[in-house]
């Protein structure tokens, strides 16, 4: 097992979910943990320690900083195509 932290701004919901599709269930059937999130910093809920059964990489990261983004508004009165 490794120990990350991610000190950048990544959503509880899109950690999980990225651990999910990396690492799958965080639970096994015997009941043994494959992964683990936990706030690490008073007031700032994204900051993570994270352990799962490699390190999440620098690129791996940004993914999830990007996805924890919101959605790009279209300017007003901008069509969809």
């Amino acid at each position: 097992m490794s120990i990350t932290v991610i000190k950048y701004d990544v959503r509880y919901d899109v950690l999980e979910w990225w651990l999910g599709q990396q690492f799958g269930p965080q639970m096994t059937a015997d009941g043994y943990q494959v992964w683990t999130a936990t706030p690490i910093a008073a007031g700032h809920s994204s900051w993570w320690s994270v352990t799962a059964p490699r390190e999440i990489t620098h690129d791996e990261t940004n993914e999830m900083k990007q996805r924890s983004l919101p959605p790009k508004r279209r300017p007003f009165g901008a069509k969809k195509k």
